[in-house]
């Protein structure tokens, strides 16, 4: 016998039924009313990528959870800390941290923080600030997730890698300079005098884009050597046991305004007022921004890589050469810079003055520091571009002005490895003894041997050294204090002689070519003796 069925429309069933749509109904209501949030709430913070380097910004993005409250919340901007081992990091321009604001095109916050300058490689955490949400917000379930710094591992080098170089484009197939033994050659001098210094490598300008008479601009950018000049003299260099190289002249423009190639060009501020280089006489400053130049570069420079008589490829002037208020606007929103109420009202003039003006007047250190890193960023863009194009084939090199490591120029030893240079020649020249012996200082304790490769190089050339009785030991002196300084544990990898051209046809003094060569080869000896 089957028990008896409870009536379903006796009273109990109407009563329970009518507790549950009450119950609904009040989870509805409160629920719209924001007093009880099912699941509560769930905040997402990552990177874009799990690993960045030097030369990069460290990009996050977060969502919110439920969408109700993310549209709640657009107009918020929310802040994250950058921990590693427990203590918070700043970063360019003392930003504390990273802030985050609501993208409308993919519904979620973003941010950014530019990588401190050398920063230790590894993991670091965020902490994300909860101070902008609602206090009736519910349970919250954060994760934030870690990101990493790393390196890029150059190509490697022997030490006490010692190279001579030549930066002139005279017509090789016609010159008839002088030798080590004193009588006139030809070209094979060149090779001659590396022989004789000791040298493992010669390194020879090979393009610039000045002096224009056949092609036009647009169509071949460069005052170039023929390929079959390069092939016989990195040939002849190979036979006799020597490396060879071939760089260009990247950012800076000789020649007449009117056959200059067709690049967006710098602007300068001098004496309170705005130029711009295009029409300036004599050298003109690509600017940086301007997007066809990186792509010249990089394929003249790939068909030198191709070549198996080319051992290296490098770049002069891959930096900001003059100037660079055209990218006021640009380095503003990036760095995300400060700036007067009425800047949106502003000219695009009027914008570039204010930013010249205060990187002129050097009294806010942060707005320096960001405005330094954001051009080393965007340099270290363009050798990323040309490095693409080298690929492995060949290692690239780079020379950087010394001032201040580099940033004054907007050029970073680290960012530019991790960008893809491979060997770094510090220029050491143009400066007196108290400058030089600042320059050391700004150098030491900011590279740890072995992070970067860095060749220290001296300029041959009496009056830059302020015709010191010493003469070539003065600059024997100073290549070594860089060979033994530029690192805070170490020697570098190297040095480099600049250049034969000034040794033959320059400012030598009562020493000749003979003296300076002399002491080059001098102090070649001594670090091949030092890093044996």
């Amino acid at each position: 016998m089957k028990p008896p069925e409870k009536n379903p429309g006796g009273p109990g069933g109407s009563a329970i039924r009518q507790a549950a749509v009450l119950a609904l109904i009040f989870i509805a209501v409160t629920i719209i009313a924001g007093k009880m949030r099912p699941g509560g709430v769930s905040l997402v913070l990552e990177p874009v990528k799990p690993q960045f380097t030097h030369d990069e910004f460290i990009r996050y993005k977060l969502r919110v959870r439920p969408g109700w409250l993310q549209k709640q919340l657009r107009a918020t901007v929310f802040s994250a800390q950058v921990v590693q081992n427990g203590v918070p990091i700043r970063t360019i321009g003392g930003q504390k941290g990273i802030r985050l604001s609501y993208d409308r095109g993919v519904g979620e916050w973003e941010g950014d923080w530019p990588c401190p300058w050398n920063a230790p490689e590894g993991f670091y955490e965020v902490k994300l600030s909860t101070e902008a949400l609602p206090p009736a917000a519910g349970s919250l379930k954060i994760t934030a997730r870690p990101f990493e710094i790393i390196g890029r591992k150059p190509a490697p080098f022997p030490n006490g890698f010692a190279v001579l170089t030549v930066e002139d484009l005279t017509d090789l197939r016609g010159i008839h300079w002088p030798g080590p033994d004193g009588k006139k050659g030809d070209w094979r001098v060149l090779v001659d005098w590396a022989k004789f210094i000791h040298a493992d490598a010669l390194w020879i300008l090979s393009a610039d884009s000045g002096g224009y008479s056949i092609k036009p601009p647009d169509d071949h950018p460069w005052n170039d050597r023929a390929v079959s000049t390069i092939r016989a003299l990195g040939a002849e260099c190979h036979r006799r046991g020597i490396k060879f190289g071939v760089w260009t002249m990247c950012y800076l423009i000789g020649g007449s305004p009117d056959r200059s190639p067709n690049y967006a060009y710098a602007w300068e501020y001098n004496h309170g007022r705005l130029t711009d280089d295009r029409n300036r006489p004599g050298r003109r400053a690509v600017s940086i921004l301007d997007a066809k130049r990186p792509h010249d570069i990089a394929q003249l420079v790939s068909s030198w890589a191709a070549l198996p008589e080319v051992d290296y490829v490098g770049l002069d002037y891959i930096r900001n050469a003059l100037g660079g208020y055209e990218a006021a606007d640009q380095f503003v929103e990036e760095m995300r810079i400060s700036v007067p109420p009425q800047w949106n009202q502003w000219s695009k003039s009027e914008r570039m003055l204010w930013v010249a003006r205060k990187k002129v007047a050097r009294k806010d250190a942060g707005f320096i520091d960001a405005w330094q890193w954001w051009r080393a960023h965007k340099v270290s863009a363009i050798i990323r571009t040309i490095k693409t194009a080298v690929g492995t084939r060949k290692p690239l090199w780079v020379f950087t002005l010394s001032w201040d490591r580099g940033w004054q120029h907007g050029q970073d030893p680290i960012m530019f490895r991790d960008a893809g240079a491979d060997l770094d020649a510090i220029m050491l020249y143009e400066c007196d003894k108290e400058q030089f012996d600042g320059l050391i200082k700004d150098w030491e304790g900011y590279l740890r041997a072995g992070q970067v490769n860095l060749l220290a190089g001296d300029c041959v050339d009496w009056v830059l050294h302020q015709r010191d009785p010493a003469g070539p030991q003065e600059f024997k002196r100073r290549i070594l204090m860089g060979y033994h300084h530029l690192n805070r544990n170490g020697p570098v990898k190297g040095i480099f002689i600049h250049d034969l051209f000034r040794a033959l046809r320059g400012r030598t003094g009562p020493w000749g070519t003979r003296g300076w060569m002399g002491a080059a080869a001098q102090v070649i000896a001594e670090i091949k003796g030092s890093s044996s």
